[in-house]
Parts: structure tokens; C-alpha cells; sequence
């Protein structure tokens, strides 16, 4: 037995703390009468596969395992398995043990192997539930990283797709993967996202993509407006990727990120693409209706029932009939916090009676909150039309946006009533014009700067390539 084999071995005994950690396995063999040493992961390693791949090195005659002096002749003659490599970098091979992969090494060579025989624990590629469609693909991303890049290749089958894989965190050193189109991406910007990534110090990506993006970007913490999409939907994905945008995949997280991201990629469906144009296009009206209203209907309605005497007779209807008990701003803000109230009360409790509550919540609570004086009919319905309103748009953080800025245009109307209203509309278009995409393109293109045939496909679902 060799002194160099001797020391890489102790090495790796010390820093896999193979005496303290039970699913660390070291198993020492013998290749006739060389000594070889395995290092691996309990739970990660496929047992058939390897008992495979032992049977065909335990059957090594000794005249040829003594002519054996490269790691390279080992792997091409005696294992016969696709995912093999070999390496002299001991650092690596500590990351290939901790990632799942299987280490043999064998006395007279100086290498070591590398056997990707590793198999994680994974869960279903089943529809997302916060993505699904009525008509299309049911399946989804998964926490495995190499499931989501097979399903990506599935779909599209073009020696154009690149798949690059990165490591990020110093003690987490997580698999992070970029893809694109080599034709069609930014390349300026492909190039400034991999160096910044490439430079990234972080400890470790605990949150994943959100921990990832608050890294790689300075976001400002006062324009809601989102600028990072995600999606658990590889058609989506892919389809993304074909317009030239960038996916990012970090392993044991089941989105991908899309980027650079504009206001209009937020505004369109998956939906969208699986119906004909005409369907597509009523739908899609539907949704920017909604979000328009679900912002602005609030904060109209408080400015006209605090001024009465601009009301039109016909429209005398939207006047609290009851006595208003408690000032409407006050009702409209304790109603904007008691529906996030319910969401996360649902969302906390076992979905066996998650809907329940929410309906019972929904009606019990508003119910005896109007007979007990503290709120009005009108506010409870304005209200409900605005959750609803919410749930249209299938994005979290732009339907936060919105809720942000209708607290924001309540809070001026209240105070300074129409100048208030134009003051707030004001500010919302300074943040949509002031912002940029993550690729420093405009953020709210068509319309800053204006493009006519853009903005008329906003609203027109136009034939997909």
C-alpha cells in the first residue's frame, strides 16, 4: 500500500468525519490484491446498480489489475457504466461525495473515480396547483434539478439549448443551472448574469431563488412592481425560452426563474396559448379588466361617497344606506388586512378543512360585522368584488403590488380626496416609467415608450410561432 494513497484516504476519513456521521459509508475491498477504498451516501447510492458494477471489479484477474497504473484504463476496460470521470482535485471530490456520487479509490493509481450512480429522494412531476390550466400539460418541475433540465430537453430538441451548471454557497454548494437559447438570448446580458453569479458570496442559498435574486440584484424596497417571473410549468418555461429569455434552476426548488421580465410577461397566461385567439383574447381581456378595477375601484368609490353632491341620481345607489359607525378608509383598511388574515389562516391549516374555513370566515365574520355596526353592506361587497378581483391575476407578488398601491391611492384619497387620487396615479406611473428590467430594458413597454402594435397584442392574443 502506497503513502499517497494512505494520505488521501486519511484526508478523506478527517474531513467526511467518516467516524461521526452513521450515513457516510466507507467500504474498504480488495481488486484481487490491490486495495481499493468506496466512499459514499447512504440513501443516495443505486445498491443494484452498484453490486453491478463490484461484481465486474471483483472479477479483475490480478495479472491485469497489475498493469493497471491510470484511472482512465480502469474506467474504459472494467467498468461498464456511462457516468463515470476521474479526478486528482480532492476538494471537488469531497463536493462529489456530499452531492450523491460514489468515490473508488484504488491503491497503485493516482486518480480517483468518480461513479454517478446516485438516485435522490424525489416527489411526482404533477400540474403545480397554483399554475393550472384548463386545457394543456399536466406536468411539473420538481425539486431534482435534472429532472426539470430532462423535461426542458423534451420539449425542445434544438443543439441551440445550452444547459449550464454552476455551483453557488459557500456551505451549501448548491447546483444552479442556466438555460437559454444560443441564438436567440441576450448575449450581453447572458454574459453580465454569469459573471455575477460566478462571483456570488453567499453562505448558502437557504430560500433558493428568492435568496439568489436578492444576491445577484439590488432590489428598491419602495416599487412593489415584480421583476423576476416564476413558474413551476415547463411549457411555460419554454416557452420563455424561446422568446430569448434566461432560465435559472437551483436544485431542491421546484420553480424556475424567468428573466429579464417586463410588466407584459406578467400580464399573459399559460392559459392564453391552449385556447384559439378569440377565446384567448376575451380571457385575457377578462384578467387586465380585472386588475384595473381590483386597483382603482376602492379608492373612486371612497372619493365619491366623501363628495355626495357629484354623484349623478342614477348612480345615488352607491351611498352607504346605513349609519357609518366607523370612518369607510378605516372599514376598507381593516377589511384589506383581515382578507390576507384569512389567506394565511388557510393556508396554516389541513386542507381537509382549509376551504371550510375560508367560506365560514368569509361569510360568519362579515355577517355579524354588519349587524354588529362595524361595517357597511357596500364595503363588505366593494371588497369582495376586489378579492376576486385578486385571485384573476395568477401572480403573487404583481397581486401584492396592486394591493400596495390601492392602500396607498386609499390613504390619499382620504387625506386629500381627488388631488389625492391624481397625486397617486401620478406616483404609480413614475414607478412604472422609472423602473427597468433586470436587463435595464423598459420595464413597462408598450406604453413607455409606446409602441402601437405592441400594446394592441397586449390585449389581442396573437398567433403563436
Amino acid at each position: 500500500m502506497n503513502k499517497l494513497y494512505n494520505q488521501k484516504i486519511e484526508y478523506f476519513d478527517n474531513v467526511l468525519a467518516v467516524n461521526e456521521n452513521f450515513d457516510i459509508i466507507k467500504k474498504k475491498i480488495k481488486l484481487n490484491n490491490v486495495d481499493a477504498t468506496l466512499y459514499l451516501i447512504d440513501g443516495f447510492a443505486k445498491d443494484d446498480l452498484m453490486e453491478y458494477i463490484l461484481e465486474y471489479l471483483m472479477k479483475i484477474k490480478e495479472c491485469e489489475i497489475k498493469k493497471i497504473k491510470y484511472a482512465s484504463e480502469l474506467v474504459e476496460k472494467f467498468i461498464p457504466y456511462i457516468e463515470t470521470s476521474y479526478s486528482l482535485d480532492l476538494e471537488d471530490g469531497i463536493k462529489q461525495i456530499l452531492s450523491g456520487a460514489i468515490l473508488l479509490f484504488v491503491d497503485q493509481i493516482e486518480e480517483y473515480i468518480v461513479i454517478d450512480a446516485r438516485s435522490y429522494p424525489v416527489r411526482g412531476i404533477h400540474e403545480p396547483d397554483n399554475e393550472k390550466v384548463l386545457r394543456g400539460a399536466r406536468d411539473g418541475f420538481c425539486e431534482t434539478i435534472i429532472f426539470n433540465t430532462a423535461l426542458i430537453r423534451r420539449r425542445i430538441r434544438s443543439s441551440d439549448l445550452r444547459i449550464k451548471i454552476k455551483t453557488v454557497g459557500k456551505v451549501s454548494k448548491s447546483d444552479l443551472v442556466l438555460v437559454y437559447l444560443n441564438d436567440v438570448v441576450d448575449q450581453v446580458f447572458l454574459a453580465e448574469l454569469s459573471y455575477k453569479i460566478d462571483n456570488l458570496k453567499c453562505t448558502a442559498l437557504g430560500f433558493g431563488n428568492e435568496t439568489l435574486l436578492e444576491q445577484l440584484y439590488k432590489q428598491t424596497w419602495y416599487n412593489p412592481f415584480p421583476k423576476i417571473k416564476y413558474t413551476e410549468r415547463p411549457d411555460c418555461a419554454c416557452a420563455n425560452l424561446i422568446e430569448g429569455k434566461i432560465l435559472i434552476l437551483v436544485d431542491n426548488f421546484p420553480q424556475a426563474m424567468i428573466l429579464p421580465t417586463s410588466f407584459v410577461d406578467f400580464i399573459q397566461e399559460t392559459d392564453d396559448f391552449y385556447f384559439p385567439m378569440l377565446t384567448a383574447t376575451y380571457l385575457r381581456a377578462i384578467r387586465i379588466s380585472f386588475m384595473i378595477l381590483g386597483l382603482i375601484t376602492t379608492p373612486i368609490w371612497l372619493l365619491l361617497i366623501s363628495n355626495p353632491e357629484v354623484i349623478p341620481n342614477n348612480l345615488k345607489f352607491i351611498m352607504p344606506k346605513d349609519p357609518i359607525n366607523i370612518a369607510p378608509f378605516i372599514q376598507l383598511l381593516i377589511i384589506e388586512f383581515a382578507i390576507d388574515g384569512i389567506k394565511l389562516a388557510a393556508l396554516n391549516t389541513p386542507s381537509v378543512i382549509g376551504s371550510s374555513l375560508s367560506v365560514v370566515a368569509g361569510l360568519i365574520l362579515g355577517d355579524f360585522a354588519i349587524k354588529a355596526g362595524w361595517f357597511n353592506t357596500e364595503i363588505i361587497f366593494y371588497m369582495a368584488f376586489v378579492s376576486i378581483a385578486s385571485f384573476s391575476q395568477p401572480n403573487l407578488e404583481l397581486g401584492y403590488a396592486f394591493k400596495f398601491l390601492r392602500i396607498m391611492l386609499l390613504a390619499l384619497v382620504f387625506t386629500l380626496e381627488l388631488p389625492g387620487l391624481i397625486i397617486g396615479f401620478i406616483i404609480i406611473t413614475y414607478l412604472l416609467y422609472n423602473n427597468k428590467t433586470l436587463s435595464n430594458k423598459p420595464y413597462f413597454y408598450p406604453i413607455f415608450p409606446f409602441n402601437f402594435k405592441a400594446f394592441i397584442n397586449l390585449f389581442i392574443r396573437k398567433k403563436a410561432n
